[in-house]
């Protein structure tokens, strides 16, 4: 998936995003709705998500992960892999959020 995302990434300059896991989420969601509420995390954190491409994963016990590429200039970089644990409560809408807080603060860093 994540070479798919590159591939993508170098061709069109827009917001991309995949995700899997999203049946593990309380409650359940799908892959868009997961990647539509991070898009719009990644606004709130003041980041524009053009060039962006995400893949996010959730998977047990509770871990979600995200695999960033930022594009600009025609250059693609891949950020270092970004995961969150929720072990005292189920995976929902605040783990995305959570992740889109921390893409963004990487992305800034940047």
């Amino acid at each position: 998936m994540l070479a798919l995302l590159l591939v993508l990434s170098l061709t069109d300059p827009g917001f991309s995003c995949a995700a899997t896991g999203t049946k593990l989420l309380v409650p359940a969601t799908t892959p868009d709705a997961a990647c539509t509420r991070l898009r719009a995390g990644l606004a709130r954190a003041g980041v524009r998500p053009d060039g962006v491409r995400v893949a996010l994963r959730f998977e047990k016990p509770g871990i979600a992960s995200a695999r960033v590429i930022r594009v600009a200039g025609g250059r693609a970089t891949e950020l270092p892999e970004i995961s969150v644990a929720t072990s005292d409560k189920a995976m929902g809408p605040s783990t995305i959020d959570l992740l889109a807080r921390e893409i963004a603060g990487r992305l800034a860093k940047r």
